[in-house]
């Protein structure tokens, strides 16, 4: 009896831990104006030679359908929105892209102790929701 109690519960677990599996490996699936903001940003500030790239190095034979969320390092994905960038002292190099402005669900765009140049997009403008903006 004792056993075939343990065995239920044993099976429960298994089933709960399958399933919440299955609901982690969920696509994120940005939109693909979104996805081509951050290869964008990825491309205009060498990306190649950034000081932690994880998740990036292949972005440019990736799909927005191939982002989930935790995939790219500093991007924080909810549902199925960009919300977050944090790239603070990453070794960015040139300048942020016009596409930026895309990323309309952003909430922190922090980009400070990096080498970026050039003129800060007016389409930052675009960012509506934006919370936190660290450039310097």
């Amino acid at each position: 009896m004792y056993y075939k109690a343990i065995s239920k519960i044993a099976a429960a677990i298994i089933c709960l831990f399958a399933f919440c599996g299955t609901v982690n490996m969920a696509k994120a699936q940005i939109s693909q104006t979104e996805f081509d903001a951050l290869k964008a940003l990825y491309n205009s500030t060498n990306g190649t030679n950034w000081t932690n790239k994880t998740g990036w190095e292949n972005i440019n034979s990736l799909t927005a359908n191939d982002i989930t969320s935790g995939l790219l390092y500093g991007v924080t994905i909810e549902g199925t929105n960009v919300t977050q960038i944090n790239l603070q002292d990453n070794g960015l190099v040139g300048s942020i892209p016009v596409e930026i402005g895309n990323l309309t669900n952003l909430y922190y765009l922090l980009l400070y102790n990096n080498q970026l140049s050039g003129s800060i997009p007016v389409e930052i403008g675009n960012l509506t929701n934006l919370q936190q903006l660290i450039l310097y």
